[in-house]
């Protein structure tokens, strides 16, 4: 009656037929086992993948812990860690020389509005610098400071890196 599926005639189930009496059916492409069909994507699905490193810098890639601190802390130690060091205190030009190379180079700061900056990349560790604020040597008493033992003032810049681990 209402029924649109196929009738049994001698046994064996007919299919919709075209004029000729081919099946119709068959010339369609088969469709893929246990998939819907999909809309095109309308991106380019993305892998995550490790950044680029030169070849000294290669790091083992694991899911693991790194156990050994010393072996990270030399990674550190080779890429630097990056500063800015900040003179808010006036003057025309100025510019900054530190223990990082024992003293020998002054750096000129930026002026960037009222204030004077420069972006430094040092290793880990710890070091005394000073500014030179229109030839005269100065420190910024808004950062860690101290006095050595001729009575000269030095800001102390920190660059320790202490890295722990935990368990996940």
């Amino acid at each position: 009656m209402g029924n649109a599926s196929s009738a049994v005639e001698g046994g064996e189930e007919e299919g919709i037929d075209g004029d000729d009496g081919q099946d119709l059916m068959g010339q369609s492409p088969p469709r893929s086992p246990g998939r819907a069909a999909q809309a095109p994507l309308l991106f380019t699905p993305q892998n995550p993948m490790v950044p680029l490193q030169k070849p000294g810098d290669l790091l083992p890639m694991s899911n693991t812990l790194i156990q050994n601190t010393s072996q990270s802390d030399d990674i550190i130690y080779e890429q630097g860690i990056p500063a800015m060091i900040t003179w808010s205190y006036g003057g025309k030009e100025v510019a900054v020389e530190g223990s990082w190379d024992n003293w020998i180079t002054k750096k000129v700061l930026q002026k960037s509005g009222k204030d004077f900056t420069i972006m430094k990349v040092l290793p880990s560790g710890v070091y005394q610098f000073r500014f030179s604020v229109d030839g005269e040597s100065r420190y910024s008493p808004d950062m860690p400071w101290v006095h050595d033992e001729f009575g000269n003032a030095f800001n102390i810049l920190d660059l320790q890196v202490n890295i722990s681990f935990t368990d996940i």
